[in-house]
């Protein structure tokens, strides 16, 4: 645009110079074409910068370090004016800030997305110049642009995977309401029994009322903790190693809780099958840092098996 306007300027100053030493009705006429050219243009001009709809569109869901486009889509029922459109990508997680500015000259203007580090890509318009058809004029346009785009940890195995042989030992316990269960416990007959779970046999030898009492395993408590504060570097890491450790956990057949702190507000997230996991990675990204003097370790205060994701 600024191009556009010094050309301008110098055929104007051009025109002057030609109608002060050569009066003749061509030199008045070019001038005054040359005066009248940016009304002309701003008048032929305004439907199209009236009308020009841009729309964003931008993956749902990206890995980290994944190639993923930014596409800016404009409409117009008019020839497309000239138009310079900012926009302000952020970080949720991370905090950090990216400015993008856009000319887009075609129906189609793509650009690529910062995904070095997770967390939630807020991406909006912040503001917006239409210009006419010479690039002489320009009026401030703001449209309600908005997409988000999560981009999600990978998987990072720890130096060291922690120990599971406690958990390996499994204990049981009477399953509430009775019923069908694999395993079984006998036991004396107590008022209140179903006569469904008289053993009968067992019963007869003894000559005194056995009942089989099924029973289920004991789940104890497994959590993961881990605290969104640090660099973005760090903060990748902890996501990838927290990610890693909640499959492998659950690889085990272990069910356990993902617990941490979002700002100043308390997530939890259960995993019990693998399609947990996507909620988990997607949880984590739509969080908010947290101060470094807050941390997770104390979320699990009752907790039989407690490992916090450094």
């Amino acid at each position: 645009m600024v191009k556009n306007r010094i050309l301008y300027l110098l055929a104007l100053g051009g025109a002057l110079v030609f109608y002060g030493f050569f009066y003749v009705w061509f030199s008045e006429f070019l001038l005054i074409l040359l005066l009248s050219l940016p009304v002309a243009s701003l008048l032929l001009s305004l439907p199209a910068m009236l009308t020009l709809r841009p729309t964003l569109e931008a993956p749902e869901r990206l890995g980290r370090g994944a190639s993923g486009a930014l596409e800016l889509k404009t409409k117009c029922p008019f020839p497309q004016p000239r138009c310079v459109l900012t926009l302000r990508v952020t970080n949720g997680l991370t905090g950090l800030e990216r400015k993008l500015r856009l000319r887009p000259e075609r129906l189609r203007t793509s650009v690529e997305l910062p995904t070095e580090h997770c967390g939630e890509l807020l991406c909006r318009a912040a503001r917006g110049r239409v210009c006419d058809y010479l690039g002489l004029i320009r009026i401030p346009r703001r449209w309600p642009l908005e997409t988000r785009t999560l981009v999600q940890p990978g998987e990072e195995q720890p130096e060291h995977l922690p120990g599971l042989a406690q958990l390996r030992m499994v204990s049981y316990r009477p399953k509430p309401g009775g019923g069908f269960a694999e395993r079984h416990e006998l036991r004396d007959y107590r008022p209140g029994d179903s006569l469904r779970q008289v053993h009968w046999k067992l019963t007869a030898k003894t000559d005194k009322p056995i009942v089989r009492e099924p029973q289920v395993p004991h789940r104890r408590s497994v959590v993961l903790t881990l605290d969104l504060a640090g660099s973005p570097e760090v903060l990748d890491g902890r996501l990838a190693r927290a990610m890693y450790l909640s499959r492998w956990l659950l690889e085990q057949e272990i069910p356990h809780e993902v617990r941490w702190f979002s700002g100043q507000e308390e997530r939890v997230s259960a995993i019990q099958a693998p399609q947990d996991l996507t909620h988990l990675s997607e949880s984590l990204c739509r969080s908010t840092p947290t101060h470094p003097t807050l941390t997770a370790t104390h979320l699990a205060p009752n907790a039989f098996w407690h490992y916090h994701v450094t």
